[in-house]
């Protein structure tokens, strides 16, 4: 499967009747398997993708020049904010920071940016503070929790500061990430990442560029051209589970995708669900919708060509994101069997009432002795209408002698009064 690179398998023009080898700089190289199809009634195949580029220039429409020209903005950038980040993936020294414990963290700041609620752009910011700080500095596996959770408060500062979202209370944070930190130690790291990866000088410029931001250029410039309908229809067909720019924050957070450029990471992983939707509707014998899925390939290796992406780089940075993406299919489909733990402090633990010498179970009720005893008590009272009446008369009697007794209190009571005063 591959857009740009050596074919192994079905790859997107497949589903439109074309295979064979895709590169960078020959498309035309593709073999026909469809006879009957609109394509096999074109002798000369350069022909008709010399036809589809000149309609890919023909769509260069004023709309599109904004993004094209903070694509090749982002280009020029790209290189100051690679990770390059190598982690092993396990040691016997305790206090070396391995790729689980990278990944660990990772998701943890994903975890935060969906309990505040923050977006995307925190996390991916926060994700190449982090990656680039361990890069460039010699951290210890204890301090990882600290690092990460100051990388995410320094990319909310930087975020908000260029009105993207609200600002987060540092005690708030130090208490929910729970990375047993207090404000002060969160405060004192952040100035140290922003001193490393000086901060200061780049933000005047904007935040870093991200696999966000080309997936966000990318996407844009498929919109904004004549195919941008049937884009977004071939979008929605191969979507299976997260939509893309989910997708796109479970590849970043996975360590084996961190050595990639991020305008890679962004085109693999639109041509992979672009891949997957053309398989999904490409079956369909319709001739115009062949060749309208054919532009849809020219068009992302023209893509590849303005990105200056080669097809080794893409070819393995789309082995990384399906073994990723595989990955976390797999997990999902999994029964989630980790049990819920509480941490509790010492002054919490102390005030909580032991709970071992209480009974498991409580006695049985028995009804039908109480139903039992409840009639036998009517039994025994019912007496005759005679009896009855002379009871009640008792009652009655004795309930006047009461009232009397206590009026005659009350007078004593009054006359010991008046006696007293005077």
């Amino acid at each position: 499967m591959c857009l740009i690179g050596e074919v192994r398998g079905p790859c997107l023009a497949h589903s439109c009747g074309v295979t064979g080898v895709v590169t960078e700089g020959d498309i035309s190289r593709m073999d026909l398997v469809q006879p009957d199809s609109y394509l096999a009634q074109t002798q000369d195949f350069t022909q008709l993708v010399e036809s589809l580029n000149i309609t890919m220039e023909q769509n260069l429409s004023d709309a599109m020049l904004p993004a094209l020209k903070q694509l090749e903005e982002a280009i020029a950038m790209e290189d100051t904010f690679v990770t390059n980040l190598e982690l092993p993936s396990s040691g016997n020294d305790k206090n070396l920071i391995t790729d689980g414990i990278r990944d660990g963290s990772a998701h943890v700041l994903r975890c935060l940016k969906v309990w505040y609620d923050l977006p995307s752009d925190v996390l991916f910011v926060a994700i190449n503070y982090m990656d680039r700080f361990l890069s460039k500095m010699k951290v210890q596996a204890r301090h990882m929790a600290c690092v990460s959770v100051s990388s995410f408060s320094l990319a909310v500062q930087q975020v908000a500061l260029h009105g993207g979202c609200p600002e987060t209370d540092l005690k708030d944070l130090a208490l929910i990430s729970q990375s047993k930190c207090t404000s002060g130690d969160l405060q004192r790291m952040e100035s140290i990442i922003a001193l490393k990866l000086d901060v200061n000088r780049v933000s005047a410029c904007g935040l870093p560029t991200t696999p966000l931001s080309f997936l966000r250029l990318y996407h844009s410039l498929f919109i904004s051209s004549e195919l941008g309908v049937l884009f977004q229809k071939t979008l929605s067909a191969g979507a299976q589970g997260p939509d893309i720019w989910q997708r796109l924050e479970i590849v970043v957070c996975d360590s084996k995708c961190s050595t990639f450029r991020p305008s890679v990471i962004a085109l693999v992983l639109l041509c992979s669900q672009l891949q997957a939707g053309v398989e999904a509707i490409g079956s369909q014998d319709d001739p115009a919708l062949c060749a309208q899925l054919v532009q849809l390939i020219s068009f992302a290796v023209c893509l590849q060509k303005i990105s200056q992406i080669s097809a080794a780089s893409f070819s393995i940075c789309l082995e990384a994101v399906n073994d990723v993406m595989t990955k976390y299919n797999a997990q999902s489909q999994m029964p989630h069997r980790q049990r819920l733990v509480w941490k509790l402090s010492h002054r919490t633990r102390r005030l909580l009432r032991p709970i071992d010498r209480l009974a498991a179970q409580l006695p049985t009720i028995e009804e039908h002795k109480q139903f039992a005893v409840s009639e036998s008590r009517q039994r025994s009272g019912s007496v005759s209408s005679e009896e009855s009446s002379e009871s009640e008369k008792e009652e009655s009697c004795n309930q006047k002698e009461g009232a009397h007794m206590l009026q005659d209190g009350v007078e004593d009571m009054r006359w010991f009064k008046i006696k007293s005063y005077q």
